[in-house]
């Protein structure tokens, strides 16, 4: 959920994803219903072997 959800949970999973190297690329209010505005996140990764 993004920062819009009241939960500290999901404040802490945002804050571990973040902690990891993820970015945040969108958000969709309205994705599963009004009220629960879910956050897309991104991880660049490198392709050199």
């Amino acid at each position: 959920m993004a920062a819009g959800h009241p939960s500290p949970e999901y404040a802490e999973t945002r804050s571990f994803y973040m902690a990891l190297g993820y970015d945040e690329l969108e958000v969709f209010p309205d994705f599963w219903r009004p009220g629960l505005p879910v956050l897309q996140l991104i991880k660049a990764l490198n392709g050199a072997a």
